[in-house]
């Protein structure tokens, strides 16, 4: 049974454990009326939810990413064994006192129970379901603030606790960690659950509208913040940057502390407001580690109307690490979708090395179960280039596992990825496990208004984008001086592998360079629709490499269109509707025919049992060695001759035949 003094453990110290813990919250939980009505403030339609509340305290590694994954691990794991802990089953030691905030309660106000907490200390804050008028500060505490509760003795709360930021200028909660010159490395820890917070405001040229959270640092020492938000909603703030949740360190260098947000919170409907703004939905600046299971950052805005200067209309991220992992089947579980930036990346914008990566799928402790893809769509770039994605800077990598890219517009180039200044963004299927074996990882629907690059733009010294079995369709971009779904500009390199391109890509061509690189293997590109020619090769050093690959339209139209200079193409073992491609390089083992894909009509792609791509080539791919739906490479085709070699052109392996060594397809 639980009991007040029995609530939450205090963190172990790093001297005592360096595993992470995991503590499970009551099983169920639901938001109602409460968060109903905050939706219907904000012109939404009600939604009731139930929610598996779990919290995750990393606090003990110096592998921030690695104890988070464990600790996922092990409650994917408890879920799959039918476990229905309670919190009581799952306490460790006592965390201090246990405070309780509503009417009738020990306090009328949060932060009158925040204040009575000891400097250094901890406590539990239970907050009856209620609607507070505050803005609240926590500092050099570690506590856990805890609404929805109907009474002052529930310890099951089942709604959520409104928390409404009434003064100009001030965040509605700020978190701060200062004793960087009391002790070495110091830390707090707060946590975050069943609340709502919204209508904060600060000035244009402040940070963090909702939810400011700060580390200290200074004199070779850190003071970390590590703050989580469980079936929390930072909602309709405002703010200069971080219009809903900001994160920052306040002095050079230093470990910055952990952000976590599971139990599908959200960070929705917050402005950053200043023409130069950095982050509609969240900002984080310097080291921090994010950790993000399902939820959704949705319908923010970055900057102003008719602005172009804004960066990330969801997210600005400098210099942290980012781990969302989409969770469950719902709607939002791990979505970046509608925000708005008036500059450069519409959903996300990466710089200062930082590292983001985005997975469709969630872990337990021996298998990985895939349920859902990230989604990252309807995004826009209203100002500039990025529509979804806007990777700049050397160092920096965003890597997209699993997860669908669609419906994000930019004004000018990249609706949906936009690579510059040495960036690099990968788009893949990494494992076999996935929630659909044909729609894995796709690209689609996105758009270009003035600007080329549809799918994807690079430019620039060592960016780069890496499509990796991947499906890219009906990506479109506007009259522009690079109409096409994918656009190599000056220096930039994109790479197709494992992947398929078809659907209409533009007015003029599919694929694009102008003095950059494009690399095809192993891949299939049909059915572009595209106006002038599938490729467009200008520049001197424009290059582009063709291996192992198909490249089929359907209508009488040229496979390339050369510009001014003296572009090269390298080419081998690739079946084509013409030879044109001969005028810019020496083909080899290469042939104009016919594919003959399963169902082209219906975009099905598959090889037919005599195509004359099967049994083609003789140059073996690198491991895992499989193609898009991750068939296995190497089959033959008996009823097809060799001709050079066991393995089929383009994205898509033959489903039937024989391995290389004569075995038969398992």
């Amino acid at each position: 049974m639980l009991t007040d003094d029995l609530v939450l453990s205090p963190r172990s110290s790093r001297s005592e454990s360096e595993a992470p813990w995991l503590l499970l919250h009551e099983n169920q939980y639901q938001r109602m009326s409460r968060r109903d009505r905050v939706r219907d403030r904000l012109g939404r339609a009600p939604m009731k939810r139930k929610r598996l509340l779990q919290l995750v305290d990393y606090r003990g590694s110096d592998r921030p990413r690695q104890a988070v994954a464990i600790a996922i691990a092990l409650l994917s794991l408890a879920l799959a064994a039918g476990a229905q802990p309670t919190l009581a089953d799952e306490l460790h030691t006592i965390r201090g006192s246990v405070l309780r905030v509503g009417v009738g309660c020990t306090y009328s106000t949060i932060q009158a129970a925040i204040d009575s907490v000891p400097a250094d200390g901890s406590a539990v804050i239970r907050i009856r379901d209620d609607f507070f008028n505050e803005n609240l500060v926590i500092e050099n505490k570690s506590l856990d603030l805890i609404g929805g509760h109907d009474s002052c003795s529930d310890t099951s709360p089942d709604s959520a606790t409104t928390i409404s930021g009434i003064s100009i200028n001030s965040p509605t909660l700020t978190v701060q960690n200062d004793r960087m010159f009391s002790e070495p490395d110091s830390e707090i820890n707060v946590f975050l659950v069943n609340l709502d917070l919204q209508d904060g405001s600060v000035g244009t040229n402040q940070r963090g509208g909702g939810l400011r959270v700060v580390s200290a640092h200074g004199s070779g020492r850190s003071a970390r913040t590590n703050v989580t938000l469980n079936n929390t909603w930072v909602i309709n703030n405002q703010a200069g940057s971080g219009g809903g949740v900001a994160l920052w360190n306040s002095g050079p260098g230093g470990d910055g502390g952990q952000f976590a947000m599971i139990g599908n919170s959200r960070i929705s409907s917050n402005q950053a407001v200043d023409t130069v703004a950095r982050g509609g939905g969240l900002y984080c600046l310097g080291n921090f580690s994010l950790l993000l299971q399902g939820g959704e950052i949705s319908d923010n805005t970055a900057g102003m109307d008719g602005g172009v200067s804004a960066l990330g209309g969801g997210m600005y991220v400098q210099g942290c690490e980012v781990d969302w992992f989409a969770q469950g089947a719902g709607e939002g579980s791990g979505s970046l979708d509608n925000n708005t930036v008036h500059g450069r990346g519409g959903g996300l914008y990466a710089t200062g090395a930082a590292t983001v990566d985005l997975i469709g799928a969630h872990f337990s402790l021996f298998v990985s179960i895939s349920t859902r893809p990230f989604r990252l769509h309807d995004n826009s770039a209203s100002g500039s280039n990025g529509g979804g994605i806007y990777a700049g800077g050397a160092g920096t990598q965003v890597t997209v596992d699993r997860g669908w890219i669609y419906d994000n517009d930019a004004l000018a180039q990249g609706g949906g990825l936009f690579a510059g200044d040495g960036a690099v963004i990968r788009v893949q299927r990494r494992e076999e496990t996935c929630h659909d074996r044909r729609r894995c990882s796709q690209i689609f629907g996105n758009r270009t208004g003035a600007g080329g690059g549809g799918a994807g733009f690079a430019v620039n010294p060592g960016s780069r984008i890496t499509l990796s079995r991947t499906r890219i369709f009906d990506n479109t971009a506007g009259l522009s001086s690079a109409p096409a779904a994918l656009v190599a500009a000056p220096n930039g390199l994109i790479r197709m592998e494992d992947s398929i391109l078809y659907g209409p890509a533009g007015p003029s061509y599919a694929l694009y360079t102008n003095e950059g690189v494009l690399q095809i293997v192993r891949s299939t590109i049909a059915d572009t629709g595209a106006g002038d020619a599938v490729f467009f090769l200008q520049g001197d050093t424009a290059r582009l490499s063709l291996f192992d690959s198909i490249v089929s339209d359907a209508a009488p139209l040229p496979i390339v269109e050369a510009g001014t200079g003296s572009p090269i193409a390298t080419m081998d073992c690739n079946l084509w509707h013409d030879d044109g491609l001969a005028a810019f390089g020496t083909p080899s083992r290469s042939l104009i025919a016919d594919p003959r894909f399963v169902d082209r009509a219906s975009n099905r792609y598959d090889l037919e049992p005599d195509s004359p791509a099967v049994n083609y080539c003789s140059v073996a791919p690198p491991a895992p060695g499989v193609d898009l739906e991750w068939r296995p490479r190497g089959l033959v085709q008996p009823e097809q001759p060799v001709r050079y070699g066991p393995f089929d052109l383009g994205a898509l392996e033959t489903s039937y035949g024989l391995f290389s060594d004569r075995f038969e397809t398992p």
